[in-house]
Order: C-alpha cells, then structure tokens, then sequence
C-alpha cells in the first residue's frame, strides 16, 4: 500500500515559526514511502533560502521528488533572472530537470512550469512547453503497467473562484489531453495557497476517464490566504485512494476529516466523488 505524502510552497526564508520542524514531526509519523515537493521552496530565490531549504529538505529522510516554482527564480538579480534562471535551484536543491520515482506500484514524474519571463505584467504565471507534453506522453507510456501514476507540477490546471489575477497553466489543456490518454490518476500542484480537488473527465475517442487534480495549500508559508499550513497525505489500496489532508492552527500538524475515492476501469468513476471538493 503505497504511500505519498505533498508538500507545496515552503517559502523559506517568511514562514512560521516552528511549522518545518512539525512538518518533520508529522512526516515521521505517517512514514510515507515517497515525498513531493510542487515548489516554491523559496520567498525570492536567495541562496540563504535554497540553503534553507535544502538543510530542510535533507531532515525529511525519505525518497523525494521536487519540482520549482515561480519563486525560486531569482526576484531582484536580474542578470541571473534571463541568463540562469533555475541556476541556484539546480546548485543548491536538485540537478534533475525532470524528476522521476519510478516504483512497482507508484510511478511518478515531475515537470517545471515556472518561467522567468510572461508576455504579460504578471511574470508568476506559469506554462508547459510542447517538449514537456512528449515527455510526459513518452514516460507515462513506457510506465503503462504502473497502477499508480502522478505528475507533479507548480501551477495549478484549474482556479477555485476569488482567484482574480491569476490563471492556469500554460497549455493545460494539452496536457491534460496527454495525461488522460496515458491512464495517470493524480495530478498535484500548489501555487494558489489554497487545499483542493478536482476531478478531471478525460473525453477519448473510446472512453472518459477521471483524474484527480490536488492542490496543496501552503506547508510553511506566513501567506496563508485564510487557510492554516497544511500538506496532504495520499494513501493507496488497491482501488481505494485515500486523500488527508494535515493542517496547523499551532503546535503539531494533525490529520483532518479523510477523503475516500474508489477507482474503476475508467478512472475516478462519478459514483467515487461523494464528497464536496473545490471550494
């Protein structure tokens, strides 16, 4: 029974006191066998915050998988912003571009959708580029056996209403086209500070699928947007998924109401989703 434990926008060096060493606490108790990360892990892409992050990261002592965020390329060194915009990141967190756990019974991939640069006044929006989409079609199909399949990215494929500003990723659409096709079953980001699901219909020339899209609130952050720190916990049995959310009005991080979904030959069936999801 595999088990995955998500993380979202850390941001370090503005977080609360005392929320990564619960963090750590929690992530202890549950022993999950796979942690993920969808960014953001700094406030303005300092090498103080990577090294922060970093030493952060090395306490969790588990298999992890991390991806950027808009706030991990540098804010104020400009220079650095155009010419090596993940280079801090890359030094300081992880090397892998595209990250990948590749188990018997999770298979999960990573993609960075931050950009240093939008054709807009708004620079945190983020995008797939279309050699993202044949990677992720390329690695979900040599993984078709796999009977759990994730994609971690930053930027969120879908906006829960009082989001004004902000917008989906860049061709969500596509993307999700690929994903459908290839069977994956989750999709988790952050960037919107807000906790949530979605179930996505995959519409194909032979079937509709459901896949879960999970947003993840902010694990450490002071920017709360009106929600406590909280990470989620997925638990796998079988066809039966099981999505916890941990949140922390102060002191420990303790596990909320669970979220039961049942998986069928056709994905997350309409029959799984009894529960109040988005917002």
């Amino acid at each position: 029974m595999p088990t995955l434990v998500h993380l979202s926008d850390l941001h370090f060096s503005e977080i609360e006191p005392g929320s990564d060493d619960a963090i750590v606490d929690a992530i202890r108790a549950i022993a999950p066998d796979v942690i993920v990360v969808s960014g953001d892990l700094t406030l303005s892409g300092r090498r103080s915050e990577f090294l922060d992050a970093r030493r952060f990261l090395d306490r969790l002592e588990r298999p992890t998988l991390v991806v950027p965020g808009n706030h991990d390329i540098p804010a104020f060194n400009l220079a650095q912003r155009f010419t090596r915009p993940l280079g801090r990141y890359h030094d300081l967190v992880t090397d892998e571009r595209e990250p990948t756990i590749s188990r018997p019974d999770l298979c999960v991939l990573g993609l960075n959708t931050a950009r240093a640069y939008d054709l807009s006044w708004n620079w945190s929006h983020g995008r797939f580029s279309e050699r993202q989409i044949r990677a992720a079609d390329a690695y979900f199909r040599e993984q078709a056996a796999c009977p759990f399949k994730c994609l971690v990215v930053h930027h969120p494929f879908f906006l829960p209403e009082g989001f004004a500003g902000f917008r989906v990723v860049g061709r969500a659409a596509a993307m999700l086209d690929t994903l459908g096709r290839r069977g994956v079953d989750v999709v988790l980001a952050g960037h919107l500070h807000r906790g949530f699901w979605r179930a996505h219909e995959h519409v194909a020339t032979d079937a509709r699928r459901h896949m879960l899209v999970i947003q993840a609130s902010t694990a450490t952050s002071v920017r709360r947007r009106g929600e406590p720190n909280a990470f989620n916990h997925l638990s796998l049995d079988g066809d039966s998924l099981t999505l916890t959310p941990w949140s922390r009005e102060s002191g420990a991080f303790e596990p909320q109401r669970p979220i039961r979904f049942r998986r069928t030959k056709r994905g997350w069936s309409d029959d799984a989703l009894d529960e109040p999801g988005a917002p």
